[in-house]
């Protein structure tokens, strides 16, 4: 079983990347407007609950966030080009 590094490398290596659709992705002012419509969605209360530890998670997230970058930063040193999701 791949490891997420070895497939994203595998991914890199086989797909062929269009230009990004730039109408697909939100200008900075229409992601402003969308992040304030999710943040009116969430109730917010002064009660504390206790719950599972959220470190462990980010610090995991932490390390494939680096492992991704050194992947496209290793792909880009070769020739290759990134898909728009990872610019």
């Amino acid at each position: 079983m791949m490891n997420i590094s070895e497939q994203l490398q595998q991914r890199i290596q086989r797909q062929t990347f269009e230009d990004p659709i730039r109408d697909q992705i939100f200008s900075a002012d229409r992601l402003e407007q969308f992040a304030k419509y999710l943040a009116k969605q969430i109730p917010i209360t002064k009660k504390i609950a206790a719950g599972k530890s959220l470190l462990p998670r980010v610090i995991e997230n932490e390390r494939q966030l680096i492992s991704a970058f050194q992947i496209f930063s290793e792909s880009v040193g070769k020739g290759h080009t990134l898909p728009p999701s990872a610019e």
